[in-house]
C-alpha cells in the first residue's frame, strides 16, 4: 500500500478512524469531567497525607482510563517503583505523559505550554504537576525547589529529562539541572525507556503517527491517535535506581543505562515523511533540538 493511500480524505481507513475518533474524543472528555466531579469534593475535605494518596490513586485511574479509551495497550517488562522517588523515561509524545502517570503516581515535571491547554491543563494542575519554563535556568531554578519541597512533603515525582520529544531515533541529552532535587535529597532515581508500536499493517509506522514532535499541536495529536486502531506503549522499568552520586555523574550514569536499553523505533526516509504528512514534517525537519547520544 502506498503512502499518499493515507493522505486520501476518503479512504476506508480513513473513514474508520474517523468513527472511532467522534466516538474516543468525546469519551476521553466525559471520563475527565465524571473524575474529577468525585476528585475535587472528596479532595477538599481531606487532611494533607490522605489527599496525598488520593491524588495518586485518582490519577492512576484516570490516566489508565484514557489509555484504555484511546485504544492504548501498556506492555511493561519489569516493575514500577514502588518507593518514593524521582522517576524519569524518554519522551515520544502525549501516550508516554499518561502511561507515566498511570504507572507510577508521581507528580509530573511538565513544559508550561501543557497548562494552558483547555481542560486538560486545568486536570494537570489539579493532579500536582509542576509546569516548567524550558528555556528559562532561572525558571529551573525555582522549579528545582519546588520538586525538592515536594518530595521532602511525601511525593514521588516524574520527568522527562530530555526536555522534548523525538521519533524514537534514540535517547536525546538530558537536562542535568533537573536532577539537582534527587541529588540534594540523597533520593533513588529510576528510570524506563518507552518505545510505541501501532501493530496494524494498514497504518504508516508509530514513529510517525504516534510521536509527537516538530511542534504538533496537542489537539490535533490527541485526535489522530483516536484514529488509530490500537497503539502499544512498551514500557522497560530499569532493573536498579541509581543513588549517592554526584549530579553529572548521576546523569551520565542514567543516559548510559537507557542508551543500552532503549530499542530504536522505525523509521521513514525524509522523502517518505514530505509524502506522508506534508506540514508534520516540514516542522519536524526545521526542528532544532537536544542532540540525541551515541552508544558508549
Amino acid at each position: 500500500m502506498t503512502l499518499a493511500y493515507y493522505n486520501k480524505p476518503f479512504s476506508p481507513d480513513v473513514i474508520a478512524g474517523f468513527f472511532r475518533a467522534i466516538v474516543r474524543v468525546p469519551g476521553a472528555l466525559l471520563a475527565v469531567l465524571l473524575t474529577f466531579l468525585v476528585f475535587i469534593p472528596i479532595n477538599l475535605v481531606l487532611p494533607p497525607e490522605p489527599r496525598r494518596k488520593n491524588r495518586a490513586a485518582f490519577q492512576k485511574f484516570l490516566m489508565s482510563l484514557l489509555l484504555r479509551i484511546l485504544g492504548v495497550r501498556v506492555i511493561r517488562k519489569g516493575t514500577p517503583p514502588a518507593e518514593k522517588s524521582f522517576f524519569i523515561a524518554n519522551h515520544l509524545g502525549v501516550i508516554d505523559v499518561f502511561t507515566v502517570m498511570a504507572e507510577t503516581g508521581a507528580r509530573l515535571i511538565a513544559k508550561d505550554s501543557l497548562s494552558r491547554i483547555p481542560l486538560f491543563g486545568t486536570f494537570m494542575k489539579l493532579f500536582g504537576v509542576i509546569f516548567i519554563r524550558r528555556d528559562s535556568l532561572e525558571d529551573m531554578h525555582r522549579v528545582a525547589e519546588e520538586m525538592k519541597k515536594a518530595y521532602d512533603e511525601g511525593d514521588p515525582l516524574a520527568f522527562f529529562p530530555e526536555g522534548t520529544t523525538s521519533r524514537g531515533e534514540g535517547i536525546r541529552t538530558f537536562l542535568g539541572a533537573l536532577f539537582l532535587p534527587a541529588v540534594l535529597s540523597g533520593a533513588p532515581v529510576y528510570y524506563a525507556t518507552i518505545r510505541f508500536h501501532v501493530p496494524s499493517p494498514r497504518w504508516p509506522l508509530a514513529s510517525v503517527c504516534a510521536c509527537q514532535v516538530g511542534g504538533t499541536n496537542f489537539i490535533r495529536h490527541l485526535v489522530l491517535l483516536a484514529f488509530l486502531p490500537r497503539t502499544e506503549v512498551h514500557i522497560t522499568y530499569g532493573e536498579e535506581p541509581l543513588a549517592g552520586l554526584r549530579r553529572k555523574e548521576l546523569v551520565s550514569a542514567l543516559e548510559s543505562r537507557m542508551i543500552g536499553q532503549f530499542q530504536v523505533m522505525d523509521q521513514l526516509s525524509d522523502d517518505e515523511l514530505k509524502e506522508l504528512f506534508p506540514p508534520s514534517a516540514r516542522e519536524s525537519l526545521k526542528l532544532k533540538s537536544r542532540p540525541f547520544l551515541e552508544k558508549r
